[in-house]
């Protein structure tokens, strides 16, 4: 692995179904993450993980009328 890139794991699984899990690995540039606080790194790995999330599964939510 390159020195100046670090590598972040994202994953998800389904609850509701068995072998479900799913992974990937992306790389980030060392230099822009040491440059972030703590919290701004978590924002990232909290944006990260919905990015993936998004790109496997659709959600939604609505009223029901009787």
């Amino acid at each position: 692995m390159d020195e100046n890139t670090i590598r972040i794991k994202v994953g998800m699984s389904l609850s509701y179904m068995s072998g479900s899990d799913r992974e990937d690995v992306m790389e980030y540039p060392r230099d822009e993450w040491e440059a972030m606080t703590p919290e701004q790194q978590q924002a990232e790995l909290d944006n990260i993980a919905e990015s993936f999330v998004s790109d496997y599964l659709d959600s939604w939510a609505q009223v029901e009328e009787d």
